[in-house]
């Protein structure tokens, strides 16, 4: 999934959620949904290195102990979203290293004369991943859609915050 998406849905949901929630907590740790990533290029079969729950705990363990419970259930949260994000084919490997396959669940919908709901679960061992990660290549992972919604917010976020912008770029010409 588009790292934008897995970065702004878990952090419109804590928002959503826990609106008294301090929001350093948030969005300091929102770089954590893309650590899990950077398996794509450590190593030649990306969602099994990062993408478990050892390594999402390891995580979150390190931030407890730097920072506090709430940051570490904070980070668990984002960790578990994105492994939830990830679950569409090829999938993410849950237990890696213990277990070494990648779990995955597909759907469609399909309409014909009548409506199909196709709802299956599967999965992949490293080898298989790699293959597939071969015939397929490894999409782009910024995506047209998502740089365009990227923009789009960033403009609705200059509109919104307009003048504090002015304010702090033009200091002598907008004084209060």
């Amino acid at each position: 999934m588009e790292p934008f998406i897995h970065a702004i849905i878990p952090a419109l949901i804590l928002l959503a959620i826990f609106p008294n929630l301090d929001k350093k907590y948030i969005f300091y740790l929102l770089p954590l949904v893309w650590v899990l990533d950077l398996d794509l290029y450590i190593f030649e079969t990306h969602r099994f290195l990062f993408h478990n729950f050892l390594f999402i705990f390891l995580l979150a363990g390190i931030i407890y102990l730097i920072w506090n419970k709430k940051a570490f259930l904070v980070s668990l949260f984002y960790g578990i979203s994105h492994l939830i994000f990830d679950l569409s084919y090829p999938g993410v490997a849950f237990f890696y290293p213990i277990y070494q396959k990648s779990f995955f669940i597909t759907t469609k919908i399909q309409r014909t004369t009548e409506w199909i709901l196709d709802f299956s679960f599967g999965s992949l061992s490293p080898e298989e991943y790699a293959q597939f990660a071969i015939e397929e290549g490894i999409s782009t992972y910024f995506s047209e859609q998502a740089l365009l919604i990227f923009l789009l917010i960033g403009i609705i976020l200059i509109i919104k915050y307009k003048k504090e912008l002015l304010h702090k770029v033009f200091p002598k010409k907008f004084k209060n």
